[in-house]
């Protein structure tokens, strides 16, 4: 099988998953956990964006509901979202970035407007805001079981598909972070971004009890 084939595989079986319990999140949160409907917007808005028609219905949050076009039109007054999500605004003068959740600034790279380009907008430490970082990591699980060679397959995949230009292109216009992890790093990478979730979580009194 090709490497096209077994990644069109993976990325679908993610996505299918994913809106098995999509659909249901939003009555847990409102009832369960007792969100309020702004909350509940901006998670689905911001964060998730997909079912399993996801290419139907993310297309159509994104693109003509989603909180890009709402800020443009006034109906809102910020949002916080993918560095790649705004760019048509940004270039037209409608938005403009505030800060980067990110320990340090984002990658030089071409300038998006006429003089301006990620590296320039300022981390959100920098503009007076306590919020280090805030990373939404795309990663690969296999069955707990699968032997150490099966798991060594889809590591050196996922490498070679870092190495492709395709992917260094995607990475540089879209200033996503190029981070590979997997072993002990990725495990411990998992673990603080767990902690750190859940810290925010428990200052905003979103945790139910068991």
């Amino acid at each position: 099988m090709s490497i096209r084939f077994r990644l069109t595989v993976m990325n679908f079986l993610e996505f299918f998953v994913w809106g098995a319990w999509l659909i249901s999140l939003g009555g847990y949160m409102f009832n369960v956990l007792h969100f309020t409907g702004t909350q509940i917007g901006s998670i689905y808005g911001d964060k998730l964006g997909g079912s399993n028609e996801k290419a139907y219905y993310k297309k159509r949050v994104r693109d003509e509901t989603g909180l890009p076009v709402q800020l443009a039109g006034g109906h809102i007054d910020s949002h916080v979202n993918n560095p790649n999500e705004s760019l048509g605004q940004w270039r037209g003068g409608t938005q403009r970035p505030v800060c980067a959740f990110s320990p340090q600034r984002l990658p030089k790279g071409p300038n998006i407007t006429a003089t301006q380009g990620w590296h320039d907008i300022p981390t959100c430490v920098e503009s007076g805001l306590n919020i280090p970082q805030f990373q939404q990591p795309r990663t690969v699980w296999l069955p707990g079981k699968v032997t150490p060679d099966q798991a060594a397959f889809y590591i050196d995949l996922m490498k070679k598909v870092q190495a492709t230009p395709e992917w260094k292109e995607y990475i540089e216009r879209t200033s996503q972070t190029d981070t590979f992890l997997t072993g002990e790093a990725f495990s411990k990478f998992i673990k603080d971004d767990i902690e750190r979730t859940h810290k925010v979580a428990a200052d905003e009194n979103w945790l139910i009890a068991n």
